[in-house]
């Protein structure tokens, strides 16, 4: 039998969290959400924001098991605003305009 590749192997991401991540609970939303999934967290990073319109930011290290319970939990902390940090959300080409 053929298992799939990295199913046995834990699976690791760093993710970015950034806004108001603490008094809309966020922060605890996506780690709480980490943990239901059978992942666990090192958290790298955590900025809070100084006054009240300032952003706070975490970065999240997040581990699983295996790269698609990592794919699980990284679709699941997405709906939470958390966005994986050396990758951009989106690229669009270049088109000349003539």
């Amino acid at each position: 039998m053929n298992l799939p590749l990295n199913l046995g192997q834990e699976a690791v991401e760093e993710v970015e969290l950034k806004g108001h991540i603490l008094d809309s609970l966020l922060l605890p939303k996506v780690l709480d959400a980490i943990v239901s999934h059978s992942g666990h967290y090192t958290l790298k990073k955590m900025q809070v924001g100084q006054k009240q319109d300032d952003p706070s930011v975490a970065h999240i290290e997040v581990h699983a098991p295996n790269r698609p319970r990592l794919t699980m939990i990284l679709d699941s902390i997405r709906l939470h605003g958390a966005r994986p940090k050396d990758k951009p959300m989106c690229h669009l080409p270049v088109m000349a305009v003539e």
